[in-house]
């Protein structure tokens, strides 16, 4: 959809580009209702995330958030961008360098960007930027500014915005105005912060932008739970293609060169993280990320991982039978935890307190581990909760979004409807300690499922209920790969 600047607006920009000091302005301003900046999430979505954010801010406050930095990777190559999560929910401007500034008193409210403009140099090796025009008109901020002139023209809006009393030490705010930052972001601008509240003309207190915007972004949208659907049915794309090509002396980079092809032919910018795929005794380190290693006959293989599809991502676990089929302690092991993780699912309800969540899986594992006697019944109460300690030694999952841990505000004890979850308990049986039976050792694995809170009376969304778990339709696919003699075609997930 192509947005045509009103003449005001032109005009606007022309002056401010050529003389660097006039602002564009929303004086004007072309309606976009139904345009999305970005894909799936349209501006009027936008625009209320920044209401919401708004009024969860003291009555008269100024909040800054800049946006991520090109990061190094080696010399002078960068990695691609990867926005600030907070300033990209509040913004949708998906380039470097940007600065989000929100202003609030009693009567009014005003949200301004700084951004990057393009010089012939930069355009010339880089490519165009949004600029401030754009700022304004399709991302609807009130005023926009080159970043260059942040430290020059922050004062002005706050002068023009809290009128403050002007005083031998230079221009005074209002007492008790507060700054609400987002500080590590942008190491350039958190030291202009610090000056600026030490030598007294700036605001008088600062307090973390994380916990506002926390509570803006923890239910999520029916927009958002789409494009969240839309990762994980990417991810399950990504699945089928890891299981299809594992077979025993396959490496477990190609396990994760399937799958990132797969998520970019979909439409993916890859990875949402460094993937875990870890073949046998592998798994038993939780956060294994080498992936180099060969897989084995009639082990498990265990991978974390998940699609980032325009900032929303899937953080998706599954386990299979590197040779095709589980052998009985695997299949007796992967059964009990798949009746845990189903239990503790259909406990992600409205009303659920959180904090009780992590002994309920940890009951219902223990359960299940005597069941099957790899803890005795025979022993103490300590000792069964120092045995489950050692092979249980994680959460039970974890809040997830546009990040994927995320954090709920203090104030929030129970579900709530929307609200995004983790489902992930894992039994880890160390290879070496023989306090467990030797048949179950060296196994190690979690299940682990995304989980949208339902409405009062109605189950929750499980929005990686398309990626396979069930112990029969994982071994049809592993089997289905190369173990039917052939060579599995990518283009076919």
């Amino acid at each position: 959809m192509r947005v045509l600047r009103p003449a005001s607006i032109q005009r606007k920009c022309v002056r401010y580009l050529f003389q660097g000091a006039t602002p564009v302005s929303r004086e004007g301003h072309q309606s976009t209702n139904h345009l999305e900046i970005s894909p799936g999430i349209s501006v009027n979505e936008y625009d209320a995330r920044r209401q919401a954010f708004f009024a969860s801010l003291p009555d008269q406050c100024i909040a800054i958030l800049p946006g991520a930095h090109r990061q190094t990777r080696t010399n002078d190559i960068l990695w691609p961008l990867r926005q600030d999560s907070n300033f990209w929910f509040l913004t949708g401007f998906d380039e470097a360098h940007a600065i989000a500034v929100f202003l609030k008193n009693a009567n009014d409210k005003k949200f301004v960007i700084f951004c990057e403009e393009t010089d012939d140099h930069a355009k010339l090796w880089h490519g165009p930027t949004i600029g401030c025009a754009a700022a304004v008109e399709k991302y609807r901020a009130d005023d926009a500014f080159d970043r260059r002139r942040f430290r020059h023209q922050i004062a002005a809006l706050f002068s023009d915005f809290f009128r403050p009393q002007r005083t031998d030490r230079g221009i005074l705010l209002p007492s008790g105005v507060p700054l609400v930052y987002a500080n590590g972001v942008d190491n350039e601008i958190d030291t202009f912060i610090d000056k600026w509240i030490a030598n007294g003309t700036g605001p008088a207190s600062r307090t973390a932008a994380k916990q506002f915007v926390d509570g803006v972004k923890m239910r999520k949208s029916a927009s958002e739970q789409k494009m969240l659907q839309k990762s994980a049915k990417i991810t399950a794309s990504m699945f089928r293609a890891a299981m299809g090509v594992t077979a025993p002396g396959e490496s477990e980079k190609t396990l994760v060169a399937a799958m990132d092809f797969v998520a970019q032919r979909h439409g993916a910018s890859g990875f949402a993280y460094v993937p875990v795929v870890a073949g046998g005794k592998n798994a038993l380190c939780l956060h294994y990320i080498r992936n180099d290693a060969r897989l084995e006959p009639n082990e498990l293989v265990m991978v974390d991982a998940g699609a980032d599809y325009h900032y929303y991502p899937t953080d998706c676990t599954r386990a299979w039978p590197i040779s095709g089929a589980f052998t009985e302690p695997q299949r007796e092991l992967y059964a009990s935890l798949l009746r845990v993780q189903k239990s503790l699912i259909d406990k992600v309800r409205p009303g659920q307190r959180i904090g009780e969540m992590q002994s309920t899986s940890e009951e219902a594992l223990l359960e299940e581990m005597l069941s099957l006697g790899v803890i005795p019944r025979t022993a103490a109460l300590s000792e069964r909760k120092s045995l489950l300690q050692a092979i249980y030694p994680h959460g039970w999952g974890h809040p997830m979004g546009i990040d994927i841990h995320e954090d709920y505000p203090s104030t929030c004890t129970v579900f709530r409807e929307g609200m995004m979850h983790t489902v992930e308990p894992g039994v880890y049986i160390p290879h070496d300690d023989r306090r467990f039976p030797e048949k179950f050792r060296g196994i190690g694995f979690r299940i682990e499922d995304n989980v949208i809170v339902g409405s009062t009376g109605c189950g929750p969304m499980i929005t990686t209920a398309c990626i396979p778990k069930e112990l029969s339709e994982i071994e049809a696919l592993v089997r289905a790969g190369k173990h039917s003699g052939g060579q599995p075609n990518l283009w076919d997930f």
